[in-house]
């Protein structure tokens, strides 16, 4: 097996990428979250195939029942420059976790993930978002999914001035 997965003697196919992550003994962990678990187990041949070929890894290897991807895992996923933007907009849209705090994601991407509310809904998010992207917030990420009944955090007194001083003065601000 360990030669198989060295110099990559199989054809990346959802059957054989399973039947390898069952035999190394990480399948239900990879069932449910299948690049967090990679990144847990850190075998990097098969990072390494799956970060080459990240398309087809989310389209038709990763298994549909992978919706449980942790918080850096997703992040990773969404600065990979690597993958296109709808198939990433499709794996993690069904994932069940959110990315909890945008600060590591890269300027690129920081907008795409508002506008389609991949970033768990908290002040603290809305907050980072208005400073670093100096724009109008996407109203469909403060609304989407009942936003304000999922924050339950409070800004600080600064950081809440600073939040109504960009919404107020902003001439950016449009509905997404």
């Amino acid at each position: 097996l360990c030669d198989i997965v060295e110099n990559q003697r199989y054809e990346f196919t959802r059957q054989n990428f399973s039947a390898i992550v069952r035999k190394l003994g990480f399948y239900d962990k990879y069932s449910s979250g299948a690049y967090t678990a990679l990144k847990e187990k850190a075998i990097q041949p098969l990072l390494r195939v799956v970060e080459m070929n990240w398309s087809n890894a989310i389209k038709s290897v990763f298994p549909e029942t992978s919706v449980r991807e942790d918080s850096s895992a997703l992040t990773a996923m969404l600065n990979s420059p690597t993958i296109p933007r709808a198939e990433i907009r499709s794996y993690i849209g069904r994932q069940r976790s959110r990315i909890q705090f945008a600060g590591p994601l890269r300027d690129e991407v920081l907008v795409f993930a508002f506008e389609n509310s991949l970033v768990e809904a908290s002040w603290t998010n809305v907050h980072f978002y208005a400073i670093r992207a100096r724009k109008g917030l996407p109203l469909t990420f403060l609304y989407n999914n009942t936003f304000h009944a999922k924050v339950r955090e409070a800004l600080s007194a600064q950081a809440e001035d600073d939040l109504c001083r960009l919404v107020v003065f902003s001439n950016d601000m449009k509905q997404s």
